[in-house]
């Protein structure tokens, strides 16, 4: 399988103002352009999508390292505090989801 390309992305307005672009790793290599189209959105909502998608990305290793991590603890949870079942069943639930959610792009 082909890595993605390295992180930490970011965005840069170099090729254009209107057109946020994001580039990645220490070479600036463009990965995407956040593309604006007259009447579609607003440019504000277009810079807002692109930070998203860099915040995502630069986010993603932690965060799914913080869910594997954690998942044996909530688990020990359920075995030794049943008192809160249905807690630490709600949080078990919820990393596994996100963990098979980080998983299916890769």
């Amino acid at each position: 399988m082909i890595e993605h390309s390295p992180t930490p992305w970011h965005i840069d307005n170099f090729f254009s103002s209107k057109h946020p672009d994001i580039l990645a790793g220490g070479d600036g290599r463009l990965v995407a352009r956040a593309m604006y189209w007259s009447g579609s959105e607003n440019i504000s909502e277009v810079e807002a999508n692109a930070r998203f998608i860099v915040q995502a990305v630069n986010a993603h290793d932690e965060l799914l390292a913080a869910c594997k991590v954690s998942l044996p603890a909530i688990r020990w949870g359920i075995t030794n505090q049943p008192g809160n079942l249905n807690q630490w069943r709600d949080c078990e639930q919820l990393l596994e989801a996100a963990i098979a959610k980080a998983k299916e792009g890769q």
